[in-house]
């Protein structure tokens, strides 16, 4: 038996890694590349993760929704598959190369399972340098980019930008897992074929060795672009990898660019703040509450609208955790449903005593018929002139996910300060799913004069936002800031807001054009790999052809309209995907601006340029070295 022992495997293995140290070469970078990706993933997801859990300790955020942790999973996926097809083609491609020599292993004596310790070995070998590589790569860019995005934001002070551990073992477990699952068919086809038919192995046969190829009558077959199809069509599963990979790498860059093209800082402001000046107390109590008085003076300010106030009702208690929110006893009709509301930072809920802690304010109906068009209307319709009678109420649902509870048109009664008051609900709400958009309202809205008459001296004004001439904010911010004269009160303006995020912009553009150029630099080798290796499969083709009488810018066209296949079957793909990828951005992403049209166009539109060039221009290019570097003979030999 051949290769008796281990010392003999390693020796064959070396020979056979300097053979070809081109292709070791763009093996390793194929698999740092991928886990490099994984890591960025893994790190980002792991320490956004942990922020998460941290803020919902202290009530500042709320857990993942199935929808986010879906949208995390999609993109690992792509990432892994997007490596997977790279490092796939490439072994593939090597084994196939190489096939003949597997051919001669076997008739010399060498066994399959020593063929499959040869490719292990150098699997092995290759994969000790790039992922290590790609781990320690991933994680330091993934530490940049966590704090280019996250230095100004408030999960920035709950999480260990430290933890590297994790991040790393999910990476080269990942990584691991994608190479095992890339070389498993390629090891299966060299160590499995029969010296006969690795003799019999003819290149252009590159995927598959049962593909039955079909006579075709009449003079349709002889045109260029009926020859280009043929060429296309039969080798089906090489063609769908080819297309698979490079829609896969696409929808990574795809992702990416359309990240940082979709932040939008006049959206997110927006979002943010209800009125140009937002002014507002941490926790309404008596004594931090918002003068009246004050409140006069700036509605006399020049340049000033418009000064909407927020009245909330507050009972002051003792204990842990510290709240300010009234006690609301509940009737039977609301427990339903309250007790499948989420806790949060403006509810806690004792449904054993039939009590809730939460926010109740008061509106007029005029400001409320503006809060209404940044929530969704679950259930109900406002009336404005009912609203002014004080029976009414706005029940805010937020994030809780409620199906068998209070409907519009019911009525509840609620114990407050000993007292029993009977509401009929108008409308139902809830906070939009996709994006953050603040709103003044509380776990229940009631009209601001009601609020009033219930809680007398301790209804409090919690918050206020100032409408203002559009080139008067920031003069009438600092003006307000004088006028009030307190350190405890949150003042900001549209316009200074805009400032923050547009750093907090620059920090995630910087990061994610990290990303997107990563995710390009394995579009652009995955479309590389599968354009050169066929080329290179295919001299002896072109040779045959050139032969028979074919011109040479008859080959070139032959490539052109082939590239012009692998174009139109890649944006089948790219389109959809591109377009789930630009949706799933902002969940990602701090101040993404929502589905961005233009972002998604401009970027599918630079992904089509880099696909037409790599794949119909290049071809050409490459072509023409081959045919300048060696004669039709040199490459009519070439098995």
């Amino acid at each position: 038996m051949l290769l008796n022992n281990n010392n003999g495997i390693k020796v064959l293995t070396k020979k056979i890694m300097n053979s070809d140290k081109k292709r070791n070469l763009y093996t390793v970078i194929s698999i740092a590349l991928t886990s490099i990706l994984l890591s960025i993933v893994s790190y980002i997801g792991v320490v956004f993760y942990e922020g998460s859990k941290a803020l919902i300790k202290v009530d500042k955020a709320r857990s993942f929704s199935i929808l986010e942790m879906y949208s995390f999973a999609f993109l690992i996926f792509i990432v892994m598959f997007s490596g997977y097809l790279i490092i796939y083609n490439i072994f593939y491609i090597s084994i196939v190369k190489d096939i003949r020599f597997y051919g001669q292993l076997k008739t010399i004596g060498c066994t399959k399972k020593q063929i499959e310790k040869i490719i292990s070995f150098i699997v092995i070998k290759i994969s000790l340098i790039g992922i290590p590589i790609g781990v320690i790569l991933g994680l330091v860019l993934g530490r940049l980019i966590g704090n280019m995005i996250l230095k100004e934001t408030i999960i920035g002070e709950y999480i260990n930008l430290n933890n590297y551990l994790i991040p790393a073992i999910i990476s080269i477990l990942f990584t691991y897992l994608t190479l095992y699952r890339s070389i498993k068919k390629p090891v299966k086809l060299a160590s499995e074929i029969s010296p006969i038919e690795a003799i019999k192995y003819n290149s252009t046969d590159i995927i598959s060795f049962n593909n039955k190829k079909k006579t075709r009558k009449g003079t349709k077959g002889g045109k260029i672009k009926n020859m280009a199809y043929a060429n296309i069509v039969k080798n089906k599963k090489k063609v769908a990898l080819s297309v698979v990979s490079i829609a896969l790498s696409s929808t990574l860059f795809i992702f990416a660019l359309v990240s940082g093209l979709g932040l939008d800082v006049d959206e997110h402001s927006k979002r943010y703040n209800i009125g140009d000046v937002s002014v507002s107390a941490e926790l309404s109590t008596l004594e931090n509450k918002i003068d009246e008085e004050k409140i006069k003076e700036i509605e006399n300010l020049n340049g000033v609208k418009q000064v909407e106030s927020v009245y909330e009702g507050t009972e002051m208690k003792s204990g842990m955790p510290f709240s300010t929110y009234p006690t609301l006893k509940l009737s039977e009709e609301a427990i339903k449903e309250f007790e499948n509301y989420i806790e949060s930072y403006d509810m806690r809920k004792d449904i054993k005593n039939k009590a809730i802690e939460a926010s109740v304010k008061g509106f007029n109906e005029e400001e409320i018929e503006k809060q209404l068009k940044r929530v969704k209307i679950v259930d109900g319709k406002f009336d404005k002139e009912k609203f002014k009678s004080g029976q009414y109420l706005i029940l805010n649902r937020g994030m809780s996910e409620v199906t068998n509870g209070l409907k519009a048109g019911d009525k509840i009664t609620i114990e407050i300060n000993n007292k029993k008051e009977e509401f009929e609900i108008m409308t139902i709400i809830k906070d939009y799913d996709e994006n953050y958009i603040k709103t003044n309202f509380g776990i229940l809205t009631l009209e601001k004069e009601r609020v009033k008459e219930i809680f007398k001296d301790k209804a409090v004004i919690s918050s206020i936002d100032i409408f203002t001439d559009k080139t008067k904010i920031r003069s009438v911010e600092e003006e307000v800031k004088s006028i009030l004269n307190r350190q405890d009160l949150n003042i900001k303006s549209k316009e200074s807001f805009k400032d923050g995020v547009s750093s907090l912009k620059t920090g995630i553009i910087s990061g994610v054009s990290i990303g997107a150029l990563i995710f390009g630099v394995i579009a652009i080798l995955n479309i590389l790999n599968i354009i050169t290796s066929d080329l290179l499969t295919r001299k002896r083709e072109f040779a045959m052809l050139e032969a028979i009488g074919m011109q040479f810018k008859n080959q070139k066209k032959l490539l052109t309209y082939e590239g012009a296949y692998y174009v139109l079957f890649s944006f089948i793909l790219i389109i959809p995907l591109g377009l789930i990828a630009s949706l799933i951005a902002p969940k990602f992403i701090p101040i993404y601006g929502g589905f961005n049209l233009l972002a998604y166009l401009i970027s599918v539109l630079i992904v089509i340029f880099i696909i037409i060039l790599l794949t119909m221009v290049l071809p050409r290019i490459l072509l023409k070295g081959i045919k300048d570097k060696e004669s039709v003979v040199e490459r009519l030999k070439e098995e």
